[in-house]
């Protein structure tokens, strides 16, 4: 039969029972494994960016440039901004990730589909609801590579990036119709993505 032996926590001070044997070995210091790893671990005291409150950290952590906030809460609200709804004048809030997208100008999608009604939307332009008069390049040049693509004049080839069949044919120059890149529509989506953002 084991023999135990009544002892105090080194770390959190509550008594426990460890087994003789493993005490006289030199452990049985800790009532727990978590009492043993925050004994042994080294932290530094850090201030919470957002609260101001004083929190512990391991090094490795502060070196990898985290640590900056006490809790989750604390890194959602400094990571959040306050806006207002060019539409309905509400304020709310949106996170810098995303005001640094663009957005951040209307509190809902309601707002913004009744922003963009009418004349206000970018699709009406010179008294039109036409997306030639608003990219008439790009529509030109798309125009007559459907045509040569539809009389064989040019193949349509996989995506440049990923391989996947029937890719689209990106433009560089719309001045240059015929001259494209071929991608697939998520790797052509991303492109004009990046290069709005740009």
């Amino acid at each position: 039969m084991l023999t135990t032996i009544k002892r105090a926590c080194l770390f959190c001070k509550k008594d426990f029972f460890a087994i003789k044997s493993e005490v006289n070995r030199g452990h049985g210091m800790y009532c727990s494994s978590y009492c043993a790893r925050k004994s042994t671990s080294k932290e530094d005291n850090r201030v919470c960016k957002t609260c101001g409150k004083t929190f512990k950290a391991k090094p490795c952590e502060i070196k990898k440039g985290h640590a900056l906030f006490c809790s989750r809460e604390c890194w959602i609200a400094e990571s959040r901004r306050e806006c207002i709804c060019q539409y309905c004048g509400k304020a709310f809030s949106v996170t810098r990730y995303d005001l640094k997208r663009g957005r951040g100008k209307y509190c809902s999608q309601s707002c913004s589909h009744a922003f963009f009604k009418g004349e206000n939307s970018p699709n009406f332009v010179h008294g039109k609801w036409s997306l030639r008069s608003r990219w008439p390049e790009a529509v030109k040049s798309k125009n007559i590579l459907n045509r040569a693509i539809a009389k064989g004049e040019i193949k349509r080839q996989p995506c440049q990036i990923c391989g996947y069949p029937n890719g689209h044919g990106h433009h560089e120059d719309y001045n240059e119709p015929l001259k494209v890149v071929w991608l697939c529509s998520k790797h052509h989506m991303r492109l004009h993505a990046e290069k709005r953002l740009a």
